[in-house]
């Protein structure tokens, strides 16, 4: 079967005992008395969609994301995949992640997880750091970390990810060192590193509006970004992506590849987007609302799934430049000169020319060779400067 024929799933958990510091995510705490009820309107989401999806996909991925997917029962998890076997035809060597705080990880739970499937685990550590975890609002200590992924490891788990925040108030480039290093014994297959970003209205946004904490040193998170490169590789990592390090080419995202890529993908649940047949919608936010939309009737015909809003048809200009700046991430593979002209039936240089062009004398990408064949990529001093590049590929 064709990658065209791919899809992936992601399923929005959006619920949380508290919410972090700097936290802008569609997350809410304090409504745990509507887990059953929005795992049902989720399965629901499912089926009634599966109607308008054609039936040649093949489901390679599943990602439950958050939120804090984990406060849901194994049973529940279980529940909504359960519900997308029923609809779809699985892939033989599908990837199932879910994302997980470390603060509440018991050894049964996990047991029980790689029981009902889930093959690849995502902990959000940030740091190592005390100080970074509390500036953060993180609930966790980093002894929770080590504990859940020695628990993790005991329950079967070989592919687990850990997040990890830089650019932190306070965060020196020795303290973020550290953190990397603490990362690195844990023995993770995986490495997701990301910029703090300050979202308006946040608690974080608001210490620093009024000076309590200091502003983040883009500087030192741009001297940070590259120890990173530079320590990682050492370490047997390889960087496939801007944000993401992997030990081989098997521990790799196959999820967030699909994005990259910008092939389908179908969101379930609460604020959730979807991409299908160069089709975008997003689903209503709130919990209340969503579990709502489910249960009215009858479905807007012009949705696909009845929680969507926000529809946006993608023209063929969009689609290239979408596919040009996610794929544009991918610091290996960038973008294929053959599988940009079957894709879209142009060649890079007929639409892109001139951006090219200025990118390559620039030296922020590279032509260079893959299995044979032409790719687009960033270069090294592309990656600090990458939405320099993505910028270029915008049309009106």
């Amino acid at each position: 079967m064709q990658s065209g024929n791919l899809l992936s799933v992601y399923i929005h958990i959006p619920f949380c005992r508290t919410r972090c510091g700097y936290c802008d995510f569609n997350t809410y705490a304090g409504y745990d008395h509507l887990k059953e009820s929005y795992v049902k309107a989720v399965v629901e989401e499912i089926s009634r969609t599966s109607r308008k999806i054609d039936n040649d996909y093949l489901v390679h991925t599943i990602y439950f994301g958050g939120g804090t997917p984990n406060l849901l029962s194994s049973n529940q998890i279980e529940e909504i995949i359960k519900g997308i076997r029923d609809k779809y035809i699985f892939s033989s060597q599908i990837e199932l992640s879910t994302e997980a705080n470390p603060s509440c990880l018991p050894g049964d739970y996990l047991n029980a997880l790689r029981d009902i499937g889930i093959n690849r685990l995502s902990l959000g550590m940030q740091s190592a750091s005390a100080k970074d975890l509390e500036i953060l609002g993180r609930s966790h200590t980093f002894k929770d970390v080590e504990i859940s992924v020695e628990n993790a490891r005991k329950a079967g788990f070989t592919n687990i990810n850990l997040d990890l925040i830089f650019g932190i108030p306070y965060q020196t480039l020795l303290s973020f060192e550290d953190t990397l290093k603490s990362a690195i014994n844990l023995s993770p297959s995986h490495l997701s590193l990301y910029a703090l970003s300050v979202e308006d209205s946040t608690p974080l946004a608001i210490q620093i509006a009024e000076k309590v904490v200091p502003e983040s040193d883009e500087d030192l998170a741009a001297d940070m970004y590259i120890l990173a490169m530079e320590f990682l590789e050492k370490h047997g990592f390889s960087q496939y992506e801007i944000s993401n390090w992997s030990l081989d080419q098997k521990s790799q995202c196959l999820h967030n590849l699909q994005y990259w890529r910008n092939l389908d993908y179908l969101g379930f649940g609460a604020g959730a987007h979807s991409l299908y047949r160069q089709t975008r919608w997003e689903n209503r936010k709130t919990i209340t609302d969503y579990i709502d939309s489910i249960s009215q009737s009858p479905q807007n015909e012009d949705y696909i799934s009845p929680a969507g809003i926000n529809l946006i048809s993608l023209t063929n200009t969009d689609e290239m430049s979408e596919t040009m700046m996610m794929g544009m991430r991918l610091t290996e593979e960038g973008i294929s000169a053959e599988n940009f002209l079957k894709r879209f039936g142009v060649s890079l240089d007929e639409v892109y020319s001139k951006e090219i062009t200025k990118l390559l004398h620039q030296v922020l990408v590279e032509w260079v060779m893959v299995e044979g064949h032409s790719h687009l990529r960033l270069t090294k001093k592309g990656r600090l400067l990458g939405n320099q590049v993505f910028m270029q590929f915008i049309r009106d």
